[in-house]
């Protein structure tokens, strides 16, 4: 998006009698006509000239983000309708798990999907682009270095290859109090990557002491509301994050009046780390979900069952662990506990779902929930508590990969489990 943009705004200053003005747009809300015009501002001469200039094709609008701005497809298409949305171009970004508005946008007369690429050791055309990323970033050239990067498909993700990179050269003997040497490696990744951002705090403790408190108020901002953008209130932690470059402005703003993460699974990490505090605290003062049907008692059991079900954040999916499901449910995966203690837990919550759950759910549910690795093998199973159990027993033989196929097995669970406690009119 920030290449794209980029382009535009050099083409722009070099013909700016033939091409569109670039415009950067941000905010929340489906209101795409108000979001452009408020993206402009004073330099809107009236509003009957706005409108005669969006059917002019005048402005190129660039929306970074789409699928966190609380939009829906519905909103998209109803704007894309109209003279003004037919006529200007728009350059969107959206998670790939924003299937409606995909679904939309190919409906328009005109349009084109670019997909980022992973990076590969060789690509078909025997291009190695892992190679040449990691030499770009002067980083060392050892597989092994990047293997939690890799993915089931043998493609490894350009933001954590990038974050191994940064994290690598002086911050290997770092730790915190509530971890032991056993941290994942996901979750070391980032913490590392955290606490290099935070250099400017000083001293180790201040580091590790601040990272807390970014956990905490990632709990009470993004658990509680599913918000990607919110507006800039100028609170200290807000500031402290915005110098670290942890968070930017939305649409570059200045003054700042929006905020985001800049990269929306620091977003997801932090709130899971900060999760994970409240959990070993046994959720005293827990910040409550501003969508939660009932109070209830909060547990470990409930609040993972929200991570990966809860819809705000279902929507909010990603394969940076898993290879689909909830950011935030897959980022939990590796900040509560040592693998080995959350697998124990993973198995029992899942015994616990065939004994409680089992009879409410059609076994078509309960197949289709299964990880692809194991549905095959358990296709012919008939009784629905025995599938459920005997998928926990097929995870067991595979000890290197059990954690993320019974974290699969979980989050395919998650959601059909979610309706019968927390959305009890559904049944």
């Amino acid at each position: 998006m920030r290449e794209i943009l980029r382009i535009a705004i050099e083409k722009f200053v070099a013909f700016p009698s033939t091409m569109p003005v670039p415009v950067l747009v941000s905010g929340a809300g489906g209101d795409f006509k108000k979001l452009a015009r408020d993206a402009i501002g004073g330099a809107v001469l009236s509003e009957e000239m706005f409108e005669l200039q969006l059917e002019n094709g005048d402005f190129l609008f660039f929306l970074d983000g789409l699928s966190e701005t609380g939009a829906t497809p519905e909103e998209l298409r109803i704007f894309l309708g109209t003279n003004s949305g037919r006529l200007t171009p728009m350059v969107l970004s959206a998670r790939d798990t924003a299937k409606g508005f995909r679904y939309v946008i190919e409906g328009t007369a005109s349009w084109m999907i670019i997909e980022p690429l992973r990076l590969v050791v060789a690509s078909p055309s025997g291009i190695n682009t892992l190679s040449l990323f990691i030499d770009n970033y002067n980083g060392s050239q050892s597989l092994d270095d990047y293997e939690v990067a890799r993915r089931p498909d043998a493609t490894y993700l350009p933001l954590l290859v990038r974050m191994v990179i940064e994290v690598r050269s002086d911050t290997a003997n770092i730790d915190h109090p509530s971890n032991s040497s056993r941290r994942a490696p996901l979750c070391d990744v980032y913490y590392k990557y955290f606490y290099k951002l935070f250099s400017s705090l000083g001293d180790d403790g201040k580091k590790i002491a601040f990272l807390d408190d970014v956990g905490r108020w990632c709990v009470k901002t993004y658990w509680r509301d599913g918000q990607r953008i919110r507006g800039f209130r100028g609170e200290a932690i807000e500031q402290l994050l915005l110098d670290a470059g942890a968070l930017i402005p939305a649409g570059g703003d200045r003054p700042v009046k929006e905020i985001r993460f800049f990269h929306d699974s620091m977003q997801s990490f932090l709130t899971a780390w900060g999760l994970a505090e409240f959990d070993r605290l046994d959720y005293r003062d827990f910040p409550l979900p501003l969508d939660a049907p009932h109070e209830g008692h909060w547990s470990r059991e409930r609040v993972l069952l929200w991570t990966a079900a809860n819809r705000k954040f279902v929507e909010s999916g990603s394969d940076l662990l898993l290879k689909s499901g909830s950011e935030l449910f897959q980022m939990s995966l590796v900040t509560f506990g040592d693998g080995d203690s959350l697998i124990l837990w993973l198995r029992d919550e899942l015994r616990r779902w065939a004994q409680d759950f089992t009879e409410d759910i059609p076994r078509r549910e309960i197949l289709n929930a299964l990880p692809n690795e194991l549905a095959h093998e358990l296709a012919n199973h008939r009784s629905r508590d025995r599938l459920i159990l005997e998928a926990i027993a097929q995870c067991q033989k595979r000890k290197q990969e059990e954690l993320f196929l019974l974290g699969s097995l979980y989050s395919g669970l998650a959601q059909l489990i979610y309706k019968y406690t927390e959305n009890p009119q559904t049944q």
